[in-house]
């Protein structure tokens, strides 16, 4: 089975985006933070990790440096509203961006 870490602040956004990936058959660990983020990758392998762009303390292509430098390979996926911005400044650097707000079918 596939399996996705995915952060997101937003407990009910979290939530809400965790129940549609995990009936569309992915399984899904969710975090609140970047730590927590960094706390499940360091237990074990993701197929992906979708970030959200605008969390507390840091922005989604941060943490996303810091994922690919620790765990390279590791597909990364950022979630935002602000996607046209992340393509016009570079800041997506090549990883998916997946606009919100979202769709049952854009995930």
């Amino acid at each position: 089975m596939t399996r996705i870490l995915y952060l997101d602040d937003d407990p009910q956004v979290r939530c809400a985006i965790a129940d549609v990936l995990r009936e569309a058959g992915y399984a899904v660990v969710e975090v609140g933070d970047t730590d927590g983020v960094m706390r499940e990758l360091g237990k074990g392998a993701f197929d992906l990790v979708l970030l959200d762009y605008v969390i507390p303390g840091a922005r989604g292509d941060q943490i996303a440096c810091r994922i690919e430098a620790a765990w390279p390979g590791t597909p990364v996926a950022l979630m935002t509203g602000y996607a046209e911005f992340l393509s016009l400044t570079g800041k997506g650097e090549g990883r998916l961006v997946i606009s919100k707000p979202l769709s049952y079918d854009d995930l």
